[in-house]
C-alpha cells in the first residue's frame, strides 16, 4: 500500500490502481481493516482520474464508518447532487455529534434560505461544540436564537465569547437588549443603554426603542434627532413625528411633516391622529396604497368609526391591524370593542392600558366595565397623543411623561412560540410549550396550539389527545373541532371528520376553518355536490390556501373538468414541493403534495416532508 501511495504521489495513478486491484485480489491475505484501507486508496485514485462510477462501486463496498460515509457524500457533491451530499453528511453528523468537522461540511453545503425544520439550530449547536469555536459563529447563533424567541439560550452563547472587539461588543449589547425588550425588563435595558453606540439608520430605529422601553424618553429623542438621515427616510420621519406627538410637541411634529412628508404618508397620519383630524385620515386612506404599518391602520379604523355607515370598514381595518401586529397592542382591542360593542378582550385592555385605568376598573363587573369603557374609550386613546403601539407614552397626573411597555398577552405568547419552529425544530418548539405550561398552566388554547404543531410534526395521536383535552376543559373551544377533523382526515376516517365538524357547527355556529376540512372529507366520500358548495365557501374565506387549491383541482378532475390552470399556478408558486412530489400525471402529483404535507392544512405556514431533508417549512405565498 505504501508503494501505491508513492506511485500516486509521482503521478502514476493508473499504475497505482492496478497495484491496489492486485492487492484486493489476494482475498484472505488482507484483514478487514487492510481491505478497507486499500479500497479507500483506490477510491481516491479513481476520483483523481474522474472515474466516479467505479469509485462509487468501491464506496458501496466499504464498511459503514464516518470516514467512508464522508467519501460517499463527496461523490454526491462531485456529481452536482448537493441535496444528497448534504443529507448524507447530515445523517453522519447526527450519528457522530461530537465530530465538529462534519458539522462544518454540513454548514458549507447549506444555502442561506434552506428551510428544513430545525436544521439551522442543529448545525449551530454542532459547530458550537468546538473547543476553539469562532466568536463570529457564536454571535450568529445567538442572533438566530433571539429571533426564534430563545433568549436564555442566546445569552448563554454570548457568555462564551472571550474578550470581544469593539464591533462584537456592540452586537452583544444589542442582542442582550433585544432579550431584555422581549422580557419587558426595563431596568435591565436601562443598564445597557450607556454601552450602546448608535450606528446607521437601521440600528438607530431599533436602539431608540430600547431607550423608550427603558423609560428614557429624552435619550430616545436625542438619538433620533442626532440620527436624522441626510436623505429623508420615511421610517425615521414617522418615528420622529410619533415621538414628538407622544410628548405633546405637535408643532414640532407638524413642522417635520410639512417639510419632509408627503400628504397621506404614515407620518402625516400620526400627526393628523394626534390633532384629531379624522377627515384627513379618511381621505388619505382612500388614495394611499401602502398600508403595512399597524399604527396607521389603527388611526384609519378610528377615523372610519366616526361615521356609522363606515363601521364595517372600521372593523375590517382593525382586523388587518391585528393580523399585522406581532406585539400586544391595546389600542387594537379597544377599537375592536368600540366598533362591535362586545367586550371580548377585557383582560387585554385591562393589562394593556394598566396605568391609564382607575384602580377600581379591575373590580368592576363585566357589564359595568363595558359601560365604563364605552364612556371613556375615546379619552384613553387621546391620552396616547398619536401613539398606537405597545409602548404607551403618556403623561401622568403630575404632568410627567411616562412609558408603559405593554406585557405580551398569553394568546400572543402562544402564537409567538411558533416563530422559532424553522430554526429550532419541533423538539425545541414543543419544549417551549412545556415551559409555557409550567409558568401559566394549560388552558384550552394551550392544547389547541400545541396540537397544531404536533399535527405538523406528524404526531397525529398526540394532537388528538391535546384536542380532546381542550374540549374536556371547554366544549366551546372552536379550533378543537377543526383540529379533530384534520386528525380524522389524516387517518382516513372521513365520516368521523364530518361528524365532528357538524357537532362544532351545531354548538358554535359556522366554523369557517372547518369548511376546507369537511370539503376534503366529502371529496374522499364521493359526495361532490355538497362538497363543492363547502369548497366554494372555503375558497371565498381563504382564497390563497394551498391545500384548498389542491382540493379544488381534485374536485375538477372528479367532475370531469380541466384543472390545468390550477396545476400551473400551484407548480409555479411552490416549485420545490412540486419537484419532489411523486407521480406520472398532475393529479397523482397533487395527491402526493397533500401526502408530503401530512395533516398540515395551514394558510400561513406549510410544513411538508422532503424525502432527503426531512420536515421543511415554507411560508405561504399568493398563488400566481
Amino acid at each position: 500500500m505504501a508503494q501505491c501511495r508513492r506511485l500516486v504521489d509521482a503521478g502514476r495513478v493508473k499504475l497505482a490502481i492496478r497495484g491496489l486491484t492486485a492487492l484486493l485480489g489476494r482475498g484472505d491475505a488482507l484483514t478487514r481493516d487492510q481491505r478497507s484501507q486499500v479500497l479507500r486508496q483506490r477510491v481516491q485514485a479513481l476520483l483523481m482520474l474522474g472515474l466516479d462510477r467505479r469509485a462509487w462501486l468501491d464506496v458501496q463496498s466499504l464498511p459503514s464508518s464516518p470516514a467512508n460515509r464522508l467519501l460517499e457524500a463527496e461523490l454526491w457533491e462531485r456529481n452536482a447532487s448537493p441535496v444528497q451530499a448534504r443529507a448524507a453528511i447530515r445523517a453522519l453528523a447526527r450519528a457522530n455529534p461530537t465530530e465538529v468537522a462534519l458539522w462544518r461540511r454540513v454548514e458549507a453545503l447549506t444555502p442561506a434560505d434552506f428551510n428544513a425544520v430545525g436544521h439551522h439550530y442543529e448545525v449551530a449547536m454542532g459547530l458550537a461544540r468546538a473547543p476553539d469555536v469562532d466568536p463570529a459563529h457564536l454571535l450568529r447563533t445567538a442572533d438566530m436564537l433571539v429571533r426564534a424567541g430563545a433568549g436564555a439560550d442566546a445569552e448563554r452563547m454570548l457568555d462564551r465569547i472571550p474578550a470581544p472587539g469593539a464591533e462584537q461588543f456592540q452586537r452583544i449589547v444589542r442582542l442582550r437588549a433585544r432579550v431584555r425588550m422581549e422580557n419587558r425588563d426595563s431596568m435591565g435595558l436601562a443598564r445597557l443603554l450607556d454601552d450602546i453606540d448608535v450606528g446607521g439608520l437601521d440600528d438607530l430605529l431599533e436602539v431608540y426603542r430600547f431607550a423608550l422601553a427603558a423609560g428614557r424618553v429624552d435619550t430616545a429623542l436625542e438619538w433620533l434627532q442626532d440620527g436624522k438621515p441626510a436623505v429623508m427616510d420615511l421610517r425615521w420621519l414617522r418615528a420622529m413625528v410619533m415621538l414628538w406627538c407622544q410628548t405633546g410637541r405637535l408643532e414640532a411634529a407638524g413642522n417635520l411633516v410639512r417639510t419632509y412628508g408627503t400628504p397621506g404618508d404614515d407620518a402625516y397620519v400620526v400627526w393628523w391622529g394626534a390633532k384629531g383630524d379624522r377627515a384627513a385620515i379618511r381621505n388619505a386612506s382612500t388614495t394611499v396604497q401602502a398600508r403595512d404599518w399597524p399604527v396607521r391602520l389603527i388611526h384609519e379604523a378610528e377615523a372610519w368609526l366616526e361615521h356609522p355607515r363606515t363601521r364595517d370598514r372600521a372593523l375590517e381595518t382593525v382586523h388587518e391591524a391585528l393580523r399585522q401586529s406581532t406585539e400586544t397592542n391595546p389600542a387594537i382591542f379597544l377599537n375592536k370593542f368600540r366598533v362591535r360593542g362586545i367586550l371580548e378582550h377585557r383582560d387585554e385592555i385591562g393589562v394593556g392600558f394598566g396605568p391609564l385605568l382607575p384602580p377600581e376598573f379591575h373590580q368592576l363587573s363585566h357589564r359595568r366595565a363595558r359601560r365604563w369603557l364605552k364612556a371613556n374609550a375615546a379619552t384613553l386613546l387621546e391620552r396616547l397623543n398619536g401613539g398606537r403601539d405597545e409602548l404607551l407614552v403618556y403623561r401622568d397626573e403630575a404632568g410627567e411623561v411616562r412609558v408603559f411597555h405593554v406585557p405580551i398577552d398569553q394568546r400572543l405568547q402562544l402564537v409567538n412560540l411558533r416563530r422559532g419552529l424553522l430554526d429550532l425544530g419541533f423538539e425545541r418548539t414543543l419544549e417551549a410549550y412545556s415551559h409555557w405550561r409550567a409558568r401559566f398552566g394549560a388552558p384550552p388554547l394551550w392544547y389547541t396550539h400545541r396540537a397544531e404543531v404536533r399535527l405538523w410534526s406528524g404526531d397525529v395521536d398526540g394532537a388528538r389527545a391535546d384536542l380532546e383535552a381542550a374540549l374536556a376543559l371547554d366544549a366551546d373551544t372552536r379550533w378543537a373541532y377543526v383540529g379533530l377533523g384534520l386528525v380524522h382526515v389524516a387517518q382516513e376516517r372521513y365520516e368521523a371528520a364530518l361528524e365532528v365538524w357538524k357537532q362544532g357547527e351545531a354548538r358554535l355556529g359556522p366554523l369557517t376553518s372547518g369548511w376546507p376540512v369537511a370539503a376534503e372529507a366529502l371529496l374522499r366520500l364521493g359526495r361532490l355536490k355538497k362538497g363543492r358548495m363547502l369548497l366554494h365557501r372555503a375558497i371565498e374565506h381563504r382564497p390563497q390556501r394551498l391545500s384548498i387549491r389542491i382540493i379544488e383541482a381534485l374536485y375538477a378532475w372528479a367532475e370531469g373538468r380541466s384543472a390545468a390552470d390550477l396545476v400551473a399556478s400551484i407548480s409555479r408558486t411552490y416549485p420545490r414541493i412540486w419537484a419532489v412530489a411523486a407521480g406520472e400525471d398532475d393529479r397523482t402529483r397533487l395527491e402526493s403534495m397533500l401526502t408530503l404535507m401530512g395533516a398540515n392544512r395551514s394558510s400561513s405556514l406549510i410544513v411538508w416532508r422532503h424525502p432527503l431533508d426531512g420536515w421543511c417549512l415554507t411560508q405561504a405565498r399568493p398563488l400566481s
